[in-house]
């Protein structure tokens, strides 16, 4: 009977909530889990003895069940409960998790793979109570090197520095039906890479922040805008080509051509004048002499249209958990049972 109160006092909602969703389902006899370990370990246990303990664990209270050494440290299989839930079952070496085992942390977070001195280390498994999915690889308890995160609204497998996203990767937005593959630095879009909106659009250039800085645009209609951007916006030398195979090249500004550039219209260039985003003289390239031609048709034909506008582009920010456990000094009361 103490076994059970004591064992039901550790037992937290968050810590519930998760063995809930790995398939640990408690009820009354719950709490025979730790005799059933305990028996299991007595049968292999190279260690000393295994028994049941209450200790202060980095001075919180817990309890353990598992081996210990002539020490007495914990070492070996063991169950660790912490009473704000934290829970780990695994491998212990002098105090510390220590090859692999299973963690959830006091919020709630699962942990799974290999351990080293109290953190995961080379490939494992995180998850959180919101849904939070991450395989992938581990250093000192952070994701680094090539995993792969999913959440309810993206799904992104690439390469991860100190738990951020950091260089080649590839991001899907499950509710938007959109995809980014490129370059990343500390979970900002930034670097060469593709954008690919639902609509058929499709961006492949430079980003700086989540923003388009210079590259190629493209419309499903044929349509095509290259050169430079600021911010998303068509801003400084480039060029724009409609479907019917017309084509600007010229500067722009705020998104429109502005000033002198070149019109191509069929085999013949035309050297135009954008002012407000329309077109107030039209020359002849070769000669040099100005046209009496319609400009309200010539800007009519010629408009870049807002659907050819992109005002926001953002990358999503990322957050995610990370654990460091320690073990050191701690003191150990043996519970009578």
């Amino acid at each position: 009977m103490i076994l059970k109160k004591l064992y039901n006092e550790y037992l937290t909602e968050n810590l519930l909530k998760q063995e809930e969703n790995i398939g640990i389902h408690h009820n009354e006899n719950s709490h025979k889990e730790l005799y059933n370990i305990k028996k299991e370990i007595n049968n292999n246990s190279k260690n000393i003895f295994t028994k049941l303990y209450i200790l202060n664990y980095n001075n919180i209270n817990a309890f353990y069940i598992g081996e210990i050494n002539l020490n007495n440290n914990l070492n070996g299989r063991g169950i660790l409960t912490l009473k704000d839930g934290t829970k780990y079952n695994g491998n212990f070496i002098n105090n510390n998790f220590t090859g692999k085992g299973i963690l959830i942390d006091k919020e709630g977070n699962y942990f799974e793979g290999n351990f080293k001195n109290g953190n995961l280390e080379g490939k494992g498994i995180l998850k959180t109570l919101n849904g939070f999915l991450y395989e992938g690889n581990f250093i000192k308890g952070k994701k680094n090197g090539f995993g792969k995160e999913e959440t309810k609204e993206y799904i992104y497998e690439g390469e991860f520095i100190d738990n951020l996203k950091n260089g080649k990767g590839k991001l899907i937005y499950k509710l938007l039906n959109e995809v980014y593959e490129g370059a990343f630095d500390k979970n900002n879009i930034t670097g060469e890479g593709i954008y690919k909106w639902n609509n058929g659009e499709v961006y492949k250039g430079k980003f700086i922040n989540g923003k388009m800085n210079g590259g190629k645009y493209f419309w499903p209609d044929g349509s095509y805008y290259e050169g430079d951007y600021i911010n998303n916006i068509k801003e400084g030398k480039g060029i724009f080509k409609w479907p019917n195979g017309k084509m600007f090249k010229g500067n722009f500004k705020n998104g429109i051509p502005f000033g002198i550039g070149i019109l191509k219209i069929g085999n013949i260039d035309y050297k135009v004048n954008y002012v407000n985003g329309k077109i107030e003289k039209v020359e002849n390239y070769e000669s040099n002499n100005y046209l009496s031609l319609d400009y309200q048709k010539i800007n009519e034909e010629s408009k870049i249209e807002d659907e050819y506008e992109k005002e926001s582009f953002n990358s999503s920010e990322f957050k995610s958990s990370e654990v460091n456990f320690t073990s050191n000094n701690n003191s150990y009361t043996l519970l009578d049972k």
